[in-house]
Order: C-alpha cells, then structure tokens, then sequence
C-alpha cells in the first residue's frame, strides 16, 4: 500500500472536493513514522490534512530535516528496503514541485488547495 497526495478545493456548500492542479507524489506507507517524525504532521490517510499553504511548510522542513539529519532517520528505514530516506526525500521533493506548479499556474486557486492524502 502506499500514500498518494492530491490537492483539492471543496465546491461552495456543497460536500464535493475536485482535484486541482496535479500532483503525482507516491511513497509506501513503509515511511510513516519518518514522515511523521521529520514533518510534525499527523498524516492522517483518506482524508483532507488542512490547506496546502500550512502543510507544504512542513513538508519543506521535514525534507531538510532528512538531510540535514540523515543518520538520525536510518532507524525508521523499512527492513524490507521498501521505504528509505531517499524514497522519503523524493516524495517530498515531487510534493514541493507539484505545489510550486499550482502556485505559478493560479495562486488564488492555490490559497483554497486542501491537502488530500489517499
């Protein structure tokens, strides 16, 4: 199993949300607890985890936080070599790209992008 990350806007007073910009970012779910760890973030799957513009943030913060602290996540590596820093690192980096392209393509649909994890 694995996260895949989409942004969203909810259509006005209805309980619809449309995908929005794209974005392709995939990981196993094998990385949970470092991202968890190197973002502060929740990650809560199958849900909507707040706007873009309050997780991306974190996200920037936990892909420095594994480089600049590599050694310290080893731990959290998979066994299985199904989930390391390098896949980790990746995944955040396709995140950052995916919204830097939202944000150049429509910054006030951008401001309304909520943060879907599925």
């Amino acid at each position: 199993m694995s996260y895949s990350i989409s942004f969203k806007a909810k259509v006005q007073d209805k309980p619809i949300y449309l995908e929005i910009g794209f974005c392709g970012a995939n990981v196993t779910w094998n990385v949970r607890d470092m991202i968890t760890n190197s973002t502060g973030l929740e990650w809560e799957n199958e849900s909507n985890n707040g706007y873009c513009k309050d997780v991306i943030p974190k996200i920037r913060q936990g892909l420095e936080e594994l480089i600049d602290n590599r050694e310290q996540y080893k731990r959290y590596e998979s066994p299985n070599g199904w989930g390391t820093i390098s896949e980790t690192v990746r995944f955040f980096r396709d995140i950052i790209d995916a919204w830097e392209s939202l944000l150049a393509e429509d910054e006030d649909l951008a401001e309304a992008a909520l943060f879907w994890i599925s």
